[in-house]
């Protein structure tokens, strides 16, 4: 062990030190002003407002923003104002009213948004919305979706 201060210290910091900074490089470091949305998690909505029919995992999200999972999380909720599951469900309930809107039914609504079974989606919804999809429909209400929410 090399003494605080001394001219080994001092080489073992640098040496650990310059690994770890490489790690940090230009793509972990915030590259927007304040109140501007961050690139990588403009891509992260992007990718789960496109990709619904598969799990994107906050993991899966943190890797391609060069982020760990923990900071990806943090800094996903501090730029859309929701949790990255919510925001995911939120992706999905949007793909299945699309398919809905345009005629189909709930089972390939559910399962064109990534629901692994038409119950799943439909006790997502009434989580969400406070009613079954089939009462709602029931009603002949008509769907309209946005084209894509903007993050």
């Amino acid at each position: 062990m090399c003494p605080p201060g001394s001219e080994s210290h001092t080489y073992a910091l640098t040496a650990i030190n310059a690994p770890i900074s490489s790690l940090t490089g230009p793509r972990a470091r915030r590259t927007t002003g304040p109140g501007e949305p961050d690139p990588r998690i403009r891509d992260v909505t992007a990718l789960l407002l496109t990709e619904t029919y598969r799990t994107v995992t906050a993991a899966e999200a943190a890797a391609t923003c060069g982020l760990s999972t923990s900071r990806f999380l943090r800094l996903f909720k501090a730029h859309t104002g929701t949790t990255f599951r919510r925001y995911r469900l939120w992706a999905r309930m949007l793909a299945a009213g699309r398919v809905i809107g345009a005629g189909g039914d709930l089972t390939s609504a559910a399962a064109e948004a990534g629901f692994a079974t038409p119950s799943h989606f439909s006790d997502a919804f009434h989580r969400m919305f406070g009613l079954q999809p089939g009462r709602l429909l029931g009603t002949g209400v008509a769907i309209v979706t946005a084209d894509r929410p903007s993050a």
